[in-house]
């Protein structure tokens, strides 16, 4: 589904009243709070991600999707908080988020926010132009004017997915981005992690049972069996549907996966 143009909303949103009884400092200060963090990391990024239990030490590079995959029960998530904890961007200001599967824990949603203006960044207007396309990309474009509290746990889980991505922190950890989703919002966010990578620069790690719908993405594949990484296999660039190298490490990669007993269904 291609990304619509931005298009205002008919009618402003009124401002909201002051709450009776807060002092202006205590309003500031809950303002600030509600200020978007960052305006972007330095090009060239490199991204140090260390799992110490698990024996990983990743150097991932600005624009890379590494690829986090095995059977349920076979330690994904495990991983993913392990290299939360241990993140370490190199000459910068750590800046990583992580959105986890539904009902794991915070997403991260304003709940007092429209959607249209949940998304990050200085420059509001920039922000809420890509938040509406990322709400649009995964079928949420009638919801943008809702604040957050209003929506169906499953409409909030994935209008958090689609702002994460609409304009994401350096480092993202994604974790089962496509479970539960219907085949047109699986399609928008596939186009929004595309977009990521390719124009935001940004370092996802993305754990998923369905690997072969990333594998066109991806730079990197972790197969985890019983906790343990039985398969790291880089994927060469560049990415091309054509370069026969690919071809053929993407045909071995499937097999493995395949006797892994994931399902390669949907392929990329």
């Amino acid at each position: 589904m291609p990304l619509t143009p931005f298009q205002a909303p008919a009618a402003p949103a009124p401002s909201a009243p002051r709450p009776p009884g807060l002092p202006e400092a205590l309003l500031r200060f809950r303002r600030q709070l509600d200020e978007p963090a960052w305006c972007g990391g330095p090009a060239g990024l490199v991204l140090r991600l260390q799992a110490p239990q698990d024996g990983l030490d990743l150097q991932l590079a600005a624009g890379q999707l590494v690829l986090v995959t095995g059977l349920p029960g076979s330690g994904k998530s495990h991983l993913l908080r392990q290299l939360q904890q241990h993140a370490l961007a190199d000459g910068w200001r750590h800046d990583l988020q992580h959105l986890g599967p539904p009902g794991s824990g915070p997403d991260g949603l304003r709940s007092w926010r429209r959607l249209l203006h949940q998304a990050r960044g200085a420059d509001r207007q920039q922000a809420a132009q890509q938040a509406l396309r990322a709400l649009q990309a995964v079928g949420l474009g009638p919801l943008v004017l809702q604040r957050a509290w209003r929506l169906a746990p499953e409409h909030r889980y994935l209008a958090a997915l689609a702002l994460a991505l609409a304009r994401p922190a350096p480092a993202l950890l994604l974790d089962e981005p496509l479970a539960g989703q219907p085949p047109s919002a699986a399609a928008g966010l596939r186009l929004l992690v595309r977009h990521a990578l390719r124009h935001s620069g940004s370092t996802l790690v993305l754990a998923t049972r369905q690997p072969a719908a990333w594998l066109d993405l991806a730079d990197r594949v972790l197969l985890l069996e019983g906790g343990a990484v039985t398969c790291d296999a880089p994927v060469p660039l560049p990415r091309s549907q054509q370069q026969p190298v690919l071809a053929l490490l993407r045909q071995r990669l499937l097999l493995r996966l395949k006797q892994a007993g994931l399902d390669l269904h949907i392929q990329s």
